[in-house]
């Protein structure tokens, strides 16, 4: 049955999760960021990150990039280049 569950998770498009090491060296050379996951009521398929020490969310607008997350799990991001952000 895990086996079927693990199947069905690659059908829907999710990324593998990254190593311990390859998230602590993100985290330490600022590639990575942390921060708690929500999600709007409204619309599923957004949420945002707010990011631990800044005064900002990060908008994730599909439900592959939420990568399996759960509403206020704390997770790890990694920003799309900046011409491919929301303004």
């Amino acid at each position: 049955m895990f086996e079927k569950k693990l199947r069905n998770q690659k059908s829907y498009g999710f990324k593998p999760h990254y190593s311990h090491e390859k998230v602590e060296e993100g985290l330490k050379n600022n590639t990575l960021f942390e921060g708690v996951i929500w999600k709007t009521e409204r619309n599923p398929d957004i949420a945002y990150v707010t990011l631990d020490g800044l005064n900002i969310d990060v908008i994730i607008q599909s439900v592959q990039d939420q990568n399996r997350s759960l509403d206020w799990d704390r997770v790890v991001i990694e920003l799309n280049d900046p011409s491919l952000w929301q303004k």
